[in-house]
C-alpha cells in the first residue's frame, strides 16, 4: 500500500452542500489552507503511534531515540526495522539480531554461537560449531552465552562498526556476551574465494550464564 493511499481525505468536505456562495469561498479557503499549512503536521500526529507508516524525517528521529543505527538509510530498511524493534519479544534470541545485520550489511556477516571444550578453563578454548568438526559438538565441548559477530565491512575497515556496536548489543538478550569481528576476505589469483580472518576491535561485555561442565 503506497503512502499517498494511507492519507485521510477531505472529500467528505469537498462534496458537503453549499447554501450560497459565501459557504462556496469559506470551503475552498479551508480546504486550501489545510492543504498548505496543515498537512504535513497532521500527517506526523496522524501515525506518530506508529512511525514506520510515517515520514523519513519520522522514522529517522524515532530509530535514533531508540538507539538504533543504521549506516545506509534506505526508506523500506528503516521502515521494516522499526516496525520489527517495536514488536521485539523481551526473550528473543538471536534472529533481530541476524535480520538487524542483514539491513545494515546485506550477506556480510556471520554469526556464530560459541562453544567452550570442558578440558579447558572458560573461556580459553572457545570455538564455532563449525571449527569443532565433530557431529555432535556436546560431546567434548558445552555450549556458551558468547556469540561471535564477524562483519565484512572492508570497504570502510571497520570503521561504522563501532557506531553500530552498542545498539547491536541492545538487539540481543541480556544473557548474551557479544563480540565483534572484522572479516577480512581474500582471494587467490583466479578469483576464487580461498579463506578468511578475523580481527577483534570491539567487545561487548556482559553477564553470561553458563552451562557447568561435566
Amino acid at each position: 500500500m503506497g503512502a499517498d493511499s494511507r492519507i485521510p481525505s477531505l472529500a467528505p468536505l469537498q462534496h458537503s452542500h453549499d447554501a450560497n456562495a459565501l459557504e462556496v469561498e469559506l470551503k475552498q479557503l479551508v480546504l486550501f489552507l489545510f492543504e498548505t499549512h496543515l498537512r504535513d503536521a497532521e500527517r506526523e500526529l496522524n501515525v506518530y503511534g506508529v512511525p514506520h507508516l510515517g515520514s523519513l524525517p519520522l522514522i529517522e528521529r524515532h530509530v535514533k531515540r531508540e538507539g538504533l543505527a543504521l549506516i545506509r538509510t534506505e526508506e523500506p530498511a528503516m521502515r521494516y526495522l522499526y516496525k520489527a524493534w517495536r514488536a521485539r519479544n523481551p526473550k528473543r534470541g538471536l534472529h533481530f539480531l541476524r535480520m538487524y545485520l542483514q539491513l545494515l550489511w546485506p550477506n556480510g556477516w556471520i554469526v556464530e554461537q560459541l562453544w567452550q571444550d570442558k578440558s579447558k578453563p572458560y573461556p580459553t578454548a572457545l570455538s564455532s560449531a563449525s571449527s569443532i568438526g565433530s557431529a555432535d559438538p556436546s560431546a567434548t565441548h558445552y555450549l556458551t552465552s558468547r556469540i561471535r559477530v564477524s562483519i565484512d565491512d572492508e570497504g570502510e575497515m571497520g570503521m561504522n562498526i563501532p557506531m553500530v556496536a552498542p545498539a547491536l548489543r541492545a538487539v540481543i538478550a541480556a544473557k548474551y556476551v557479544l563480540q565483534l569481528s572484522l572479516l577480512k576476505r581474500f582471494e587467490n589469483e583466479i578469483g576464487i574465494f580461498n579463506g578468511a580472518m578475523a580481527q577483534q576491535f570491539y567487545r561487548a561485555e556482559g553477564e553470561a550464564m553458563l552451562p557447568s561442565p561435566h
